[in-house]
């Protein structure tokens, strides 16, 4: 979309801001799925701050509504919520870890189309960096939420 409407572009600034809260999820890629990232980058490039504040002020509102609904289904139906968070996360696991190979440069013109942005596994031996790194993160938090349930603090 070349150039949009403000309402239109209220209404993408809302629906990306919502996947800024969830995990697994990126609102740069919704803007992608609802074909608005080319003409949200070209807002921003070339400086048109009327549209560009239309779509933050459609972001906080956004923000505002969608905080405000998943804060209530968590009072609501904790676990459930939480197994789709986690399931979100996940889900992204793919394409974050252990490392994003090919997967990269997203032009800013919509019709280009950029070779290499396949997700190819990693080589065996791009494996052992990042699940050394997993295994010491995980054994630092179970080693601090022991402490801290030791002290009374959990």
């Amino acid at each position: 979309m070349a150039d949009p409407s403000l309402l239109v572009l209220a209404g993408a600034g809302a629906i990306a801001i919502c996947a800024m809260i969830l995990p697994g999820i990126s609102g740069a890629f919704l803007l992608l799925m609802l074909g608005m990232y080319g003409a949200v980058i070209n807002v921003v490039t070339d400086l048109r701050y009327i549209d560009a504040v239309v779509f933050l002020a459609g972001a906080a509102v956004g923000l505002a509504l969608f905080s405000t609904v998943l804060g209530r289904l968590l009072d609501r139906a904790r676990n459930p919520v939480m197994a789709v968070m986690v399931g979100l996360m996940v889900g992204s696991l793919r394409v974050l870890w252990p490392w994003p190979n090919g997967v990269g440069v997203i032009s800013r013109h919509e019709d280009e189309i950029i070779s290499g942005t396949g997700l190819d596994w990693p080589a065996a031996d791009e494996w052992l960096a990042p699940t050394v790194a997993a295994a010491a993160g995980l054994a630092a938090v179970l080693i601090i939420t022991r402490l801290a349930r030791d002290r009374g603090s959990v």
